[in-house]
C-alpha cells in the first residue's frame, strides 16, 4: 500500500470508467490507500466507518504518482 490524499471532489467507482456504478462521493483532504495505479485510474481503499474499495481518476489524487 502507498497512502494519498484525495485533492478534489471525486467518485469512488466499481470499476475504472466513468460510467461504472458510484460507490461513493469523495471530498478533499481524505486520506485513502492506493492499491494499485493504471493509466488513468488508481484502486483504493477507504474506511470511514465502513470500509470501501473502489476506482478514482488519477488526477484526483495527490499521492498518485508512480515511483
Amino acid at each position: 500500500f502507498r497512502t494519498g490524499l484525495i485533492i478534489t471532489n471525486t467518485e469512488l467507482k466499481r470499476r475504472p470508467s466513468v460510467s461504472s456504478k458510484t460507490l461513493a462521493k469523495l471530498l478533499p483532504d481524505l486520506l485513502i490507500k492506493i492499491k494499485k495505479c493504471e493509466l488513468k485510474w488508481c484502486k483504493i481503499d477507504v474506511f470511514k466507518n465502513k470500509n470501501f474499495v473502489g476506482w478514482v481518476k488519477k488526477d484526483s489524487i495527490w499521492g498518485s504518482v508512480n515511483k
